[in-house]
């Protein structure tokens, strides 16, 4: 029978083979895709994969007193996230347009969340030390509150602009669809990462033992599949160069088709499309 303590091991493992999988489809892309044009994405999935790794140790119960652990997968999990940022502005390269202003300056505006966190880490190590409880609850919630602003303003909010953009240049009308549901995606994933950051705040805080434990199963069971969510981002902006190509050759097959055709027939062809 499944006991409490099991349930974040199959969480967590479902996220392992989620990100080893996307890293080896990742390797076998070619063209504009590889990792040598497109090494950003790369360096995402494999720093979130070796993130995926330490935090499955950690649901381990035989290795879970092993506390240096969750300190290290904890600063990994920035910098995977950093990479992120910059694959998501690399999607622009495949529009022929101007370096947006974070491709511009992603240095400097993911440095300070990324140095920020483990600074909170490198605190938090050093308060449990010392059992410092009031300063060991003040960098945990700093690292939550620095987390949830990284991935919401240099993640979702570029990845919702590149959407509309998507939308404006959808002359062909045939995504409309897959836009609406890409963006229901993103709203939901803001809407988890509130919430489980509100349950974590509150787990932080939370001084009864006796539920403290249940309270960290149950953040773990959750913050599995919202850490999938901010994953599936990356595969959200694959799946938008996709819709980009094959929106592209309809349009090019039908101005071939139109190139093919005499005036009168063009004529004749839009009036029928007209009537229908």
């Amino acid at each position: 029978m499944l006991s409490r303590e099991g349930i974040p091991l199959i969480m967590s493992s479902i996220m392992l083979a989620y990100s080893l999988l996307r890293l080896i489809i990742t390797m076998f892309k070619k063209w504009k895709q590889s990792i040598c044009k497109y090494w950003s994405r790369f360096g995402f999935r494999l720093m979130f994969f070796v993130y995926s790794i330490l935090y499955v140790l950690t649901t381990i119960p035989s290795l879970s007193s092993i506390i240096i652990i969750g300190y290290i997968f904890r600063c990994i999990l920035p910098i995977s996230l950093g990479f992120l940022v910059i694959s998501i502005q690399d999607f622009v390269c495949y529009s022929n347009r101007d370096p947006t202003f974070i491709k511009r300056q992603w240095i400097w505006l993911d440095i300070p969340f990324i140095v920020g966190m483990i600074e909170c880490q490198v605190l938090y190590y050093q308060s449990n030390t010392f059992l410092d409880t009031v300063v060991a609850i003040a960098t945990r919630i700093a690292y939550e509150v620095l987390l949830d602003l990284f991935i919401i303003l240099l993640i979702i909010a570029p990845s919702l602009f590149f959407l509309n953009e998507i939308r404006r240049n959808d002359f062909s009308g045939s995504l409309q669809c897959k836009i609406l549901l890409a963006f229901i995606f993103f709203v939901l994933d803001v809407i988890s990462l509130l919430v489980c950051f509100a349950f974590e705040v509150r787990m932080i805080i939370e001084k009864s033992s006796s539920t403290q434990r249940v309270s960290i199963l149950l953040m773990k069971s959750f913050r599995d599949p919202v850490m999938i969510m901010v994953c599936f981002t990356q595969d959200m902006v694959d799946w938008m160069l996709q819709w980009i190509y094959l929106d592209e050759d309809a349009i090019l097959k039908q101005d071939e088709g139109v190139k093919n055709h005499s005036p009168d027939e063009v004529l004749e062809i839009e009036l029928v499309g007209a009537d229908i």
